[in-house]
C-alpha cells in the first residue's frame, strides 16, 4: 500500500511538472529569451582566411564586396606568426568615398594573439572594396575575418525602446554637411533621440562635433547640441524632448570633424504620454493619471502565468501528500481494529 502510493505521488507529480514546462513554453518565456535582452540576429562570415604579408611592405585588397545598408560589420585580425607590423586599413564605398578606418602596430603575443576589432557601420547598400596595407621586417602571416552583425545600434538601444522607434537613419556626414528632417510629433508626449557613430577613424585622436536644433510647428527653435563632442564609436548618447504642440517637427544636424567622412546612426523613439486631459472634464482640467506613472510597478502577463502555475502545482502536490498521508493512516487504524 505504501508503495503504491509512493509511484501515484510520483506520477502526479510528475503529471504536475508536465503541465508547468507545457505552460511555460506556450507563453513565450524561454531560457534564453530571459537571457538574451536583445535578438541578435546571427552573423554572417564574408571573410575567414589566414594571409600571408611579405617584407619590407606587401598589400591585400578586397574588391566589390557586397554590404547591406544600415548594418555593422565587424574587421578582426590578429597576427598568427612571432612577429609584428604595422597595418593601415582603408575602405570605400559604392560611391567611392574613402574611409580610413585602422592604423596601428600589431605584434604577436606570447601569451597569447592581440585580436584588433574594427567596426564598421554602412550608410549605403553595395559594393565596398577594402586594403590591408602593411609595413612589416620579416614576413608573417596574419589571420582576416569580416563579419556582418546587426542592425546599427540594435545593440545599443534597450529593446523596448527598439520596439518603439518612429524614425531610424544611417547618414553619411561629409565635413560641415547640414541636413534636416521633417517628423510628424504628437502633443504632450516624451520623445527620446538616440546618436551613435558608427564608422571608426584610424586616428581616434580626431574629434567628431554634432550640432542639433529642433524647430517645433511654431517656428520656435530647441538648441539642443552645439559644437558639441560625439561621443565615440561604439558609445551612444540621447536625450528627451517633451512637445507642447502636436505638428510637423524639423530636426537639424550638423557633423564637423578632422575627416573627410563620418556615418552617423540616430533614431527616434516615441518614449510616453507626459499629460493626458480628463475625459469628464471638458474645461481642460488635467487628471490625476497619466499615461506614464513613474511609481507603478507592472508584472508581464507571461511571469503572472508561470508564478500561478508553481503556486498550484504546489498546492496540489501538498493535496496529494496530505490525501496519502490519511490513506495510510486510515488503513493503519483499520489493520488495528482487525
Amino acid at each position: 500500500m505504501v508503495i503504491k502510493s509512493k509511484r501515484s505521488c510520483c506520477i502526479s507529480i510528475g503529471i504536475i511538472l508536465l503541465v508547468g514546462v507545457m505552460v511555460f513554453r506556450l507563453s513565450g518565456i524561454t531560457p534564453t529569451s530571459i537571457a538574451r535582452e536583445h535578438p541578435y540576429t546571427s552573423a554572417t562570415t564574408i571573410v575567414d582566411k589566414v594571409y600571408t604579408f611579405q617584407a619590407p611592405e606587401d598589400e591585400l585588397y578586397f574588391e566589390s564586396m557586397l554590404l547591406k545598408e544600415d548594418y555593422m560589420y565587424y574587421i578582426f585580425i590578429e597576427i598568427v606568426t612571432p612577429h609584428s607590423c604595422g597595418l593601415n586599413i582603408t575602405l570605400w564605398d559604392p560611391q567611392n568615398r574613402r574611409y580610413d578606418i585602422f592604423s596601428s602596430n600589431l605584434t604577436f603575443e606570447t601569451q597569447g594573439y592581440e585580436r584588433a576589432e574594427i567596426p564598421f557601420g554602412t550608410a549605403l547598400g553595395g559594393n565596398y572594396s577594402f586594403l590591408f596595407s602593411m609595413v612589416l621586417q620579416f614576413n608573417l602571416n596574419l589571420y582576416i575575418r569580416i563579419e556582418e552583425g546587426d542592425l546599427c545600434l540594435r545593440d545599443k538601444i534597450p529593446v523596448g525602446d527598439w520596439n518603439k522607434m518612429i524614425f531610424y537613419r544611417v547618414t553619411k556626414f561629409d565635413n560641415g554637411t547640414y541636413i534636416e528632417h521633417n517628423i510628424q510629433f504628437k502633443t504632450d508626449t516624451s520623445y527620446k533621440f538616440y546618436f551613435g557613430r558608427v564608422s571608426p577613424i584610424a586616428s581616434e585622436e580626431n574629434n567628431v562635433y554634432i550640432s542639433n536644433n529642433i524647430t517645433d510647428p511654431n517656428n520656435i527653435v530647441f538648441k539642443i547640441y552645439f559644437n558639441s563632442t560625439l561621443v565615440p564609436i561604439n558609445e551612444i548618447q540621447d536625450y528627451s524632448f517633451g512637445t507642447s504642440v502636436e505638428g510637423l517637427y524639423i530636426i537639424q544636424l550638423q557633423i564637423r570633424s578632422d575627416v573627410e567622412y563620418i556615418n552617423l546612426a540616430y533614431g527616434i523613439v516615441e518614449d510616453y504620454v507626459i499629460s493626458e486631459l480628463d475625459d469628464n472634464n471638458q474645461t481642460g482640467t488635467p487628471s490625476n493619471s497619466t499615461g506614464y506613472e513613474r511609481g507603478i510597478f507592472s508584472i508581464p502577463f507571461e511571469v503572472i502565468t508561470v508564478l500561478s502555475v508553481i503556486i498550484i502545482s504546489i498546492i496540489v502536490i501538498l493535496g496529494v501528500f496530505i490525501y496519502y498521508r490519511n490513506q495510510k493512516r486510515s488503513s493503519a487504524i483499520n489493520l488495528y481494529h482487525f
